[in-house]
């Protein structure tokens, strides 16, 4: 009897300690590591409530500044028509084989035009001055379609420079008067 008991309480501390070993050691230390993350956990919940009940005054102001925006835009006089122009005149030289350095209307010009346009319905110019490189013929061509232009109303000066050998291109510089707005070509 004393064999058995023995055998038993051996098979029974074996049981016991594969259980440990196998089951109860491993539970325990993630239990142990879930512990640890509670407190993490608990910080990412309590900013994303925080986040949450910001979001309705962040979309309102994301919603208003939004219109503000569109405000400003649709009260800036003729952003489309000015860009549609510089495309217009980027296009036309590129088909004459010039190449347009720069497009400089003045800023104090530009702030001049909103101000007239949002008090007047008079229509509104430009001064363009355009630099581009090329040659003289293309040059010429360029000009003479740019005076045919339905919002060209004249030149204002033009200036021609090289080197004296010729071998750079050569830079022209023309300023000229536009009439900024939907323009239909007089026949």
């Amino acid at each position: 009897m004393r064999k058995r008991l023995a055998l038993y309480i051996g098979i029974a501390a074996g049981i016991v300690s594969l259980w440990l070993l196998m089951v109860f050691i491993p539970l325990e230390r993630e239990r142990q590591r879930t512990l640890q993350h509670i407190p993490e956990v608990e910080a990412q919940l309590t900013d994303i409530d925080r986040t949450l009940k910001e979001l309705p005054a962040f979309l309102e102001r994301s919603n208003s500044l939004e219109a503000f925006k569109t405000r400003l835009n649709s009260s800036l006089y003729a952003k489309a028509d000015i860009l549609k122009l510089f495309r217009q005149i980027g296009d036309q030289a590129a088909a004459r084989g010039l190449t347009i350095a720069e497009i400089t209307p003045p800023v104090s010009e530009l702030l001049l035009l909103n101000e007239k346009a949002q008090n007047s319905g008079e229509p509104c110019f430009l001064n363009i001055t355009l630099y581009v490189h090329g040659d003289y013929v293309n040059f010429g061509k360029f000009v003479s379609e740019l005076e045919g232009a339905p919002f060209f109303r004249g030149i204002n000066s033009c200036h021609i420079s090289s080197s004296r050998d010729l071998s750079r291109e050569i830079t022209f510089a023309v300023a000229f008067k536009a009439l900024l707005g939907n323009v239909e070509k007089t026949s």
